[in-house]
């Protein structure tokens, strides 16, 4: 402490003192008997000097000087504005130097972190010190001496705490897929170890999450076009299931659902559909007994038949009804349909998406049978495909 007064010349130091070191026992002298005004001072006269001693139960705790050393520093930076706080990781326990070094990690701003190295420039383990009876002599000749050498003062930067900690906060982005977040992360963090790698992905994911373009790892495997589309969706909708984003979710399945039975119908059926620009629509002139069936069935429902009306998810439920009414593609539809009204409420009347076990159950099952529709409908995709979104992080996880 004495060595970065000499040095440094702050305009205060403050001495936190632990009471049992303050008050002593039969193996050590207490501190309360050294008159540390006139020990600094006699270091660097303009300097005022603050002890404050406190009562910590578990000294041994690392966690026991957390919150105290956070509120002192804190208090110390309001009063001093804009000032340089240098913090001494040299001359405590090793549960204070830990805690300083933390608090400077987290909280660099207007922060120095500094280290003075022994005399000899190893431990200070079986050293002599000083007696309260003795501290004026001693003083004196090590102030002497002390003016002779330079600094043994560094200013540490702790990257392997920096490190540990980034790397924790990336990791638990990149677990919570917040992609972005870790991209920006790693912004001003440049000498992170695989930063440039790691960014590119990151860069990569967010882009393609913002403009709907495939990902390279699906494009690397070589999928029919409409496979590919359909995956990459997948993709984006098991991101929004494991954030618990349910809103967006729910709005979604139903596109995806949609595209994946038009691929089914146009394959299948090929000339029940006809496409108009981004609209399906019945083809009147299929087979008359189909389309008659078809508009029995819509009538039944309580559903007018319009012969112009854009063919949607629940047009699909009706078709499949009267195709292939015992067929899994059927109740896989009709598993997706029943978050159908929920989904428009949200969708369509900016509803609050109220959750609750039934809705939660309702928007698994309709995951499930999305995922089902895509192994029926894309022979091309697999059911390891499927597990595209833990394959990710996979190779983000590496690079960390």
């Amino acid at each position: 402490m004495l060595h970065i007064v000499r040095h440094y010349k702050p305009d205060v130091v403050y001495l936190f003192i632990t009471k049992s070191l303050w008050e002593g026992n039969e193996r050590f002298e207490g501190h309360k008997n050294f008159d540390w005004e006139n020990i600094i001072k006699f270091v660097h006269p303009e300097i005022q000097v603050k002890v404050e001693v406190f009562d910590i139960m578990d000294e041994h705790d690392f966690d026991s000087y957390k919150d105290i050393f956070h509120e002192k520093i804190e208090e110390l930076k309001h009063q001093y504005n804009t000032d340089e706080i240098l913090l001494n990781v040299t001359s405590g326990t090793p549960q204070m130097e830990t805690t300083l070094c933390l608090e400077y990690i987290t909280y660099p701003e207007n922060k120095k972190c500094i280290q003075v190295a022994s005399p000899a420039r190893s431990s200070n383990a079986n050293f002599d010190y000083s007696k309260y009876e003795d501290v004026e002599i001693d003083i004196e000749i090590v102030n002497e001496e002390e003016t002779k050498h330079e600094s043994r003062c560094k200013e540490i930067e702790i990257i392997s705490f920096r490190e540990a900690m980034l790397k924790g906060q990336l990791r638990s982005l990149i677990e919570n897929y917040d992609y972005e977040a870790a991209y920006q992360l790693l912004v001003p963090n440049t000498s992170f170890k695989n930063r440039k790698q790691l960014m590119d992905k990151l860069r990569k994911y967010n882009t393609s999450i913002k403009n709907h373009q495939v990902i390279e790892e699906i494009d690397n495997k070589k999928l029919k076009y409409y496979s590919q589309k359909v995956l990459f969706h997948y993709w984006l909708l098991r991101i929004k299931e494991e954030r618990n984003d349910l809103a967006e979710q729910l709005i979604r399945i139903k596109s995806v659902a949609e595209y994946i039975l038009m691929s089914y119908f146009k394959r299948k059926y090929r000339d029940l559909l006809i496409e108009k620009g981004f609209n399906i629509k019945l083809n009147l002139n299929y087979k008359p007994e189909i389309i008659e069936q078809y508009k029995n069935v819509l009538a039944s429902n309580g559903m007018l038949f319009q012969p112009n009306a854009n063919i949607g998810l629940v047009s699909y439920k009706y078709l499949l009804e009267v195709l292939e009414s015992e067929s899994s593609i059927y109740n896989y539809t009709n598993d997706i349909l029943k978050i159908n009204e929920l989904r428009n409420n949200v969708a369509h009347n900016l509803e609050e998406l109220k959750i609750d076990k039934a809705v939660m159950d309702n928007i698994k099952n309709a995951m499930n049978a999305l995922k089902e529709l895509i192994l029926i409908v894309f022979d091309d995709i697999n059911e390891k495909d499927l597990t595209l979104i833990y394959d990710v992080n996979d190779k983000l996880e590496e690079l960390l």
